[in-house]
This record gives C-alpha cells, structure tokens and sequence, in this order.
C-alpha cells in the first residue's frame, strides 16, 4: 500500500534580514515527509532546524520555495487558515514546554479546544483524558511550577495530543530531561506513533532519541546534508484521511466567552494593584457623572415640584397696560376684562377644565388685639383647584357663600399663626379692612417662591365681596384657566386669544389689551435650562472617563507586552486573531465594567452626600445607571482596541521567542 504523503516541501528558503546583516537560515531545503513516520532532524547549532520545525508547523512561512501539508499550498494560505491548521492537524511540544504559568495543567491541556468551538464541558472531559493517557490524572490542578520538568513536558504531550493532530513537532523533547524521564517520554512518542498512527517530527542532537526514529534527516548550515532511513516495517499507516478532517467552516465559533472572561478574572486577580489603579479614572469618572445628573435631575424635580404647587396645566389671563399720549400706565392697568370673559372662555373654548377670576390687593386683618397685613385674593372656590391648593382644616367657600354675598374668608398658615397662634382660628370673624369675615378654613401650607414670596401669607376671600367691598371695582385683573393637559394648553392658549380679542372687539391692526402667561411654557424654558445644565456638568464629569479610558488602554499595552509569550502560545495551538483580539477586548471591558460598578455605587454615594450635607436636591435615575454601564463597557472597547489589536498582529514565532 503507497503511504500517504502529509507534507512536500521544495527548494524552501528562508531569509532574515536583521537591517545590515542578512541571514539565510535554509538554503533550498527539500523534503517528503509521509503518514505515521517518525522523523529526526538532526545536526549543529545554526544549521535550520528549528527554523525548518516551525515552518512544517505553520508558525513560520518560507521566503521562497513550495510547501503543500495535506495536498494545500500553505503559501496561499491566510493567517487564520494557517491557525486552523494548527488547531486541528499540528500538535506543538517545546523545548521550554511553553505552558502558561499561574494556569492549572488542565487548563493548560484544554488550551487548543478553546479555539475550535468546543463546550467547556468536552474541553474539560478531554482534557482529562489526555492528561491520564500521559500519566498526570492527578495533577490536573497543579500548576506549571508544581510540577517537575518531565510533568511538564508531560502535559505540553497531553495538549499536543487534545485535538488528535496528524501531526506533532517536538523540539528537543528530552532536552531538559534526565535520562530515565528522557526515556519515558520516548517510549510514549512511540506508543502514540504506533496505536494512533501519528506523524513525529523530531528536532534532537541526541542520538539515542535518533536511533528511535524511522528516518534522520541531517542538516548542516541551512541545507540538507543526508538522511539515514531505518527500518519501515514498524512504520502504521495513518487511519484518517484529508477528507475526514474538519472544514474551516466548521470552525467559525471564535473563542469561547465565558473562558475569556475567566481569562480576564483571573489576569485582574493576579495584578490587584494594578488593576485597582487602572480602574480608578472609570471609577472617578462614572462617579462625577451619576452624581451630576442626579443634581441636574433633582433640580429639575425641584422646579416640577415649584410650578406643581402653583398649578399645573395653568394660564394665566391678565390684564393689559395702557399707552396715552406719552404716558404709559402699570401692569393690569387696562378695565377691559371683565368676570363675563371668564364665563365666555369656560363656556366656549374646549380643552379647559377650570377657570376663576382673581383680584388681588393688600389690607389689614384683625383679631383681637393682633392684626396683619398680608395680600388678599378675591376669588371663586375653583381656583383651589386650579392652583392645586389643598384644606388644611375647614373647607372651602362655596358657589352659595357666593352668590349670598356671605363675608367669609381662607387663610394661609402665615396669617393663621400670627393671628391666632395656637387658637382654633375656624369659625373664628376677623375685620379686612373694617369689613368682618368668618374665617372658614386654613390653606395648606405651600412654602415660598422662587423669587422669595411668602404663599402662605394670604387671605382668599369671595370675588364680589373683593370687588365691591375692598377694591370697589368691577373688573378682573386675572383669569387662571385649568386646561385639561399641558399638550391641549397651547391650543388653549390660542383660542382664548381670539375668543377675546373678539369679546373686546379689537381689530387685526390693534395690539390685544390682555396677556397670556402659559405655566407650561415657563417649565419648558426651565427643564430646558436645567437639562441644558446637567449635560454640561456630564461632559465636564465625563473628562475623566477619557482619563480613565486612557489609563485602560496604556495599561492594557503594558499587559500586551508583558503577556507576548503566552500570546504566541495561544497562537501556536491554533488561536486566529480576532480569537486574541477578543480576549483583550474582554479583559479591557471587564476592567471598566468593575470600574463602572464601583462608580455607580460612589456616584450614588456622592449624591446622598450632597443632598444631606449640601441640602441639594438630588434624584439618581435608573436610566443613569444604564447609561454609565454602557459607557464603562464602551470605553473598554474603545480604548482596549488599539491594544487588543496589537496583540492580534503578532506574529507567533516572534511571540514565542520574546523574553
């Protein structure tokens, strides 16, 4: 039966050029290598040896000369495609074992299938089999530097074997052995050459490994000097074929992500200092940015509670100004609207729920021996309503006390407390102005405005009795209007306009002799305001994301640099480059996740901190929250890319000879 050719290589040369020295590390090198053989490369340091190993393995490519492994040109093949290869038909044993340190002997063996879209629970599985089959069942959690040099070298065979390689190069395998180890890890080489069918290639100066081999291939300064075949009758014949072999196609799972976290995890664990510095700028950054919206929301909560209290959905008509020959009359100073126009708009304009007109002014109030001077309002019993002022005790007047011209009267808790102090002041009669009024009921308590007007230093009292009574007039100075939404105010708003221009018989060239102050708009104008605020105290907070971000990606550099090794490991086994690339993105974005966290939790902190200390209002969203998770994990990608992507280009065999 012909033995199945596995690798042809033709006039392979290989040329470094290191600036002003050239190197030629293989000369035109040729060679047939066949299923299931055993193979030595032999001869003196500097002849290409290695060089030649690790461009059979795929880690290296020739500069020039023809390479096929299994019938491909390898020449023509992509990174990734050349990282299948070695994922699926090449097995590595190094002379420095290469296994990635603070990693258990398991972890170090599952290490191929990481790459190949295996579950954990058949990595695992696997792995422990390899690790029997070598010898080393009980030392699957014991880490590099637990073990002795033969475990080692031990546990580089078991991930060698994990994905059943046609395939595995081994340099210098007993190098570092003593003889009876050295000896040891011969006869396993052969035991798997002769029930597995596996291909052996060699890289030794040790003849008594080379008299164990079918064939020694000698070479001397880059060329091949000879060969010495032994006999072949032991020689298996390989079970598989190319055909059986798995289709790039069928490798398209990438590494798995719950093992890159852990990869992640455990890289923060090892480097605590570190890491707790480098996630201290996401932390401080996060931080500044939920406490400063919550400031910008609870201020904004604060103004929706100020206009609340003085009604929401709320017009205001009032009464214009005059201009005569030069002279310019105050505010409301125009006669012209009259307690019919109140009627008019409740009864013809849709989209309203209340509408009371109001006269104001300021009187004396007596009881006893005290008196007050606080503001009156003449009213009907809806503007509580309108203005979403509540009974304290009592109730409101009525549309009968109205309608009789019965003197009674609210207070504010102001004049309620100056006036009658303690004392029950409900059905008590105190003189406005020398005119008696029942006090009927106390108004809650409302507190100040905005600009520092006492709300409950005031006296509600019927319209007509104001009227007539304190003001002797007959007009209104102000219609509040209740709309039923704050949507439905502006259309509102505009049919009152013209509803009374109409009412006043004001033409299209005269200006309207009343006014129109929409509530809705002033909440507008100030959320408008304060989130124009809050997202100017967020970008200022949000410089130190960037700082943060910075201090993510200088140090995910450092790690790239420290970690080349285990880089060009994990390119060895098979790892393709968007595989690395996603384990860095993974540590970079679990680092700024951790940060993120950490912040929410400062930030929250911080902002009852200054609610109880500085006496500011604060409110922390949940969509805050959201957002500075997101940004956290954005700012890993961003800045953990640059270095995730310098750690995909590196190229394996300079990765594995970087110290």
């Amino acid at each position: 039966m012909d033995r199945e050719s596995l690798i042809e290589i033709e006039n392979v040369t290989k040329v470094y050029d290191l600036g002003e020295q050239r190197v030629d590390a293989l000369r035109g090198v040729s060679l047939h290598i066949y299923a299931g053989e055993i193979i030595a490369l032999m001869g003196p340091s500097g002849s290409g040896k290695s060089t030649l190993m690790n461009i059979l393995g795929c880690l290296d490519q020739p500069t020039t000369g023809r390479f096929q492994f299994l019938g491909k040109e390898v020449g023509n093949l992509s990174r990734d495609e050349m990282a299948f290869l070695r994922n699926h038909d090449i097995g590595f044993v190094f002379q420095t074992y290469n296994l990635l340190a603070r990693t258990s002997a398991l972890e170090n063996v599952e290490l191929p299938m990481l790459y190949n879209g295996a579950s954990p629970g058949v990595r695992k599985a696997k792995a422990r089999e390899m690790l029997d089959l070598v010898g080393l069942g009980d030392r699957e959690h014991h880490q590099p530097s637990q073990l002795s040099g033969g475990q080692q070298q031990r546990v580089a065979i078991a991930r060698a074997l994990l994905n059943e390689p046609r395939l595995i190069l081994a340099d210098e395998p007993t190098g570092n052995l003593d003889s009876k180890t050295g000896a040891e890890i011969i006869a396993l080489f052969k035991e798997l050459n002769r029930e597995k069918g596996i291909t052996l290639i060699l890289v030794t100066h040790d003849p008594d490994v080379a008299s164990h081999c079918h064939r020694i291939v000698h070479l001397k300064d880059g060329l091949i000097e000879g060969e010495e075949t032994r006999s072949e009758d032991t020689i298996p014949v390989s079970s598989s074929s190319a055909e059986e072999q798995p289709s790039e196609k069928q490798r398209n799972f990438g590494a798995d992500m719950i093992a890159n976290v852990r990869i992640a995890l455990k890289a923060v664990r090892v480097n605590k200092m570190r890491s707790a510095l480098t996630m201290l700028g996401v932390i401080m950054g996060v931080a500044a940015v939920i406490a400063m919206v919550a400031l910008g929301q609870g201020t904004k909560l604060k103004i929706a509670k100020q206009m609340e209290r003085l009604g929401s959905n709320r017009l205001t008509v009032y009464a214009g100004s005059f201009t005569r020959g030069g002279r310019h009359g105050g505010s409301e100073t125009i006669t012209t609207l009259m307690p019919a126009d109140a009627k008019a708009i409740l009864a013809e304009v849709p989209g309203i729920r209340a509408v009371a007109p109001t006269v104001s002014g300021a009187a004396q109030v007596v009881y006893g021996n005290k008196n007050w001077l606080p503001a009156f309002t003449g009213t009907t019993p809806e503007y509580l309503s309108i203005t979403s002022w509540g009974i304290d005790v009592g109730s409101n007047f009525s549309e009968e006390d109205m309608l009789l011209n019965r003197k009674v009267c609210l207070i504010g808790k102001t004049v309620a407390k100056e006036l009658f102090g303690r004392q029950y002041p409900v059905g008590q009669v105190v003189r406005i102005k020398h005119i008696p009024c029942e006090v009927v009921g106390v108004l809650k308590e409302r507190g100040t405005a905005s600009h520092g007007r006492d709300l409950d230093d005031v006296v509600l009292i019927p319209l007509r009795t104001a009227q007539r009574k304190l003001l002797g007039i007959q007009h209104v100075q102000r219609i509040e209007v209740s709309a039923l939404s704050q949507e439905a105010s502006y259309q509102v708003q505009k049919s009152i306009t013209g509803l009374l221009r109409k009412r006043h018989r004001i033409t299209a060239s005269k200006p309207d002799d009343f006014g129109i102050r929409n509530r809705t708009e002033i909440i507008e104008a100030a959320n408008e305001a304060t989130n124009t605020l809050s997202y100017l105290l967020a970008g200022i907070a949000s410089v130190a994301l960037v700082v943060g971000g910075i201090g993510i990606m200088n140090i995910m550099l450092v790690s790239v640099t420290e970690r080349t090794r285990e880089i060009g490991i994990r390119l060895a086994v098979g790892a393709r480059r968007r595989d690395v690339r996603r384990q860095f993105l993974t540590e970079a974005i679990v680092l700024s996740l951790f940060g993120g966290v950490l912040g929410i939790i400062v930030g929250m902190g911080a902002s009852v901190a200054l609610s109880y200390f500085g006496g500011w209002e604060t409110l922390i969203s949940p969509g805050a929250v959201l957002l500075a998770c997101g940004v956290s994990a954005a700012i890993g990608v961003f800045f953990g890319f640059h270095p995730a992507e310098r750690a995909a280009k590196l190229n394996p065999i300079e990765a594995l000879r970087y110290e």
